[in-house]
């Protein structure tokens, strides 16, 4: 076993292990920092702390923790429901009806079963993944659940092959109240010149037909937006906004106002960068520099809070990095964080060594705070300089430097102080992970606490109890066995603040 915890004296932060191995935080999201997770999280009981509700059961939080012990399986179902969360209600969507189910306190209580007929083909937004081997009778959380009209009461959002399909909750049941036909048109799907020559090139391709849009509620207003590639390497988004009124009916849709056109370089995508109505755009490419002796990744950065209108643009010297985009200060405005990696400087016979029997890596995180106005000066830069311990030389290609490869070995989304600022969590030896506060003008030279750890784990960060400070899930390499279908091991630790 690992040891829990090893904190540093008068540090004021613990890490305390808990007794359910199934929670999960996937990969953050690169440009926004927020990370989806295997649960749902609600005062499921009543007693002012909050639950999780996982795949295959309940788990409830008791004396400021969770433990198989305080648990509640799941109803069976017969089958994989769609799931999603209203308050403590739990509406789940199954192949031909829907059910809300509630925990009482003591078992669960049926809210609501109704029959009904999906649309044809109907399509529900994901935001978590299901394995094929897990439980066929777990639940898949997707959220499908909006208040549109603003009346307390949520409608079920389907979009299917026809129209998006609007369920609308009566005095009891549901109903499909409206049926907004806003997809584009139908465009054939084209490719580039296929080759003719030698004949065994040639190729001949099924013809398609069909779109690639998104579908977004904004304020009062349904947003579809339609991505065009154009000649390499730009593209075009197109966004329309469609006013929902409830004057004559339920989410009628007014007249389209003017289509909102954007022409972006093909690998950049639409984000959100701060609270202004402007459009925001960010992208990174991965490339391989040949101006030194050997070639070395430069990772490009590029980011636009103007429509497109200007661009900024950053490069550093790594293959990949977690994340490119949070809001470190809290200021509802995200930076711009560019890694650097000290792997590949020197020249031919450094790097070499380095890389033969080397097991120190230095390493650069360097964070542009957004300027009010939309702009990154890079002269404001954040910066923090550290030294990782790898277990192998890289020659080695052990499963730590693969996770240091590919941006796994640094953190910049969690606050495990609690105040509001986001801290850096670092993977900085084989065996340690150590969480380095930011103070509002910069990192902390000494942790904060450190987390024991093995060379081959993988660590997320994210507020799994809901108490506004970043725990830490531990992630063990999965089997080897291909006759054995198992998910990695996973060890949950909540952050606790101590006396000092």
């Amino acid at each position: 076993m690992i040891a829990a915890l090893v904190p540093l004296v008068l540090c004021g932060l613990t890490f305390v292990e808990q007794d359910i191995p199934d929670v999960t935080l996937y990969a953050a999201d690169g440009f926004s920092g927020q990370r989806d997770s295997n649960f749902l999280r609600a005062d499921f009981d009543g007693d002012g702390t909050l639950d999780l509700l996982l795949p295959t059961y309940l788990a409830f939080q008791r004396g400021g923790g969770f433990s198989k012990t305080q648990t509640a399986p799941i109803p069976d179902f017969g089958e994989s429901p769609h799931c999603d969360l209203w308050g403590r209600d739990i509406y789940l969507c199954l192949s031909d009806r829907i059910e809300i189910i509630r925990w009482d306190g003591t078992q669960w209580r049926r809210i609501l079963s109704q029959q009904l007929i999906w649309p044809r083909d109907c399509r529900f937004k994901t935001f978590s993944t299901t394995f094929d081997f897990e439980d066929p009778k777990a639940l898949r959380f997707h959220k499908f659940l909006q208040d549109l009209d603003g009346d307390g009461k949520p409608e079920i959002i389907v979009p299917a092959r026809d129209a998006v399909h609007v369920y609308r909750q009566g005095e009891l049941f549901f109903e499909d109240a409206a049926q907004w036909s806003v997809y584009p048109a139908k465009k054939v799907q084209t490719f580039e010149m296929e080759p003719i020559w030698p004949p065994r090139n040639r190729i001949i391709r099924p013809l398609n037909i069909g779109w690639n849009c998104d579908l977004y509620v904004s304020g009062s207003n349904l947003v579809v937006e339609t991505v065009e590639n154009l000649s390499s390497p730009t593209k075009q988004l197109r966004s329309v906004h469609r006013p929902m009124t409830f004057d004559t009916g339920f989410a009628m849709l007014g007249e389209p106002e003017p289509p909102r056109v954007y022409r972006v370089p093909s690998n950049t995508y639409r984000c959100r960068l701060n609270d202004d109505d402007v459009a925001d755009f960010a992208g990174s490419q991965r490339e391989r520099s040949k101006t030194g002796p050997v070639p070395i990744p430069v990772l490009t950065l590029t980011v636009s809070t103007d429509g497109g209108a200007s661009w900024t643009t950053l490069r550093t010297t790594v293959s990949q990095q977690q994340c490119y985009c949070v809001d470190i200060n809290a200021d509802g405005r995200l930076d711009l964080i560019a890694e650097s990696s000290g792997l590949y400087q020197g020249g031919l016979r450094e790097q070499a060594t380095s890389f033969l029997t080397g097991k120190t890596v230095s390493q650069n995180v360097n964070v542009v705070p957004q300027q009010p106005d939309g702009k990154f000066i890079q002269d404001k830069a954040i910066r923090k300089r550290f030294t990782i311990q790898l277990d192998a030389p890289p020659m080695q290609n052990s499963p730590m430097f693969r996770a240091y490869q590919i941006g796994c070995l640094i953190d910049l989304t969690g606050d495990f102080t609690g105040d509001g600022l986001l801290d850096l969590a670092i993977h900085e030896a084989p065996e340690r992970i150590a969480v380095y506060p930011f103070t509002g003008t910069g990192f902390a030279t000494a942790p904060l606490a450190v987390l024991a750890t093995k060379p081959d784990w993988m660590f997320a960060v994210g507020d799994v109890d809901g108490d506004k400070r970043a725990d830490i899930v531990l992630s063990g390499p999965e089997s080897t066995d291909a006759d054995v279908n198992t998910v990695a091991m996973r060890r949950l630790f909540l952050s606790r603040e101590t006396a000092p």
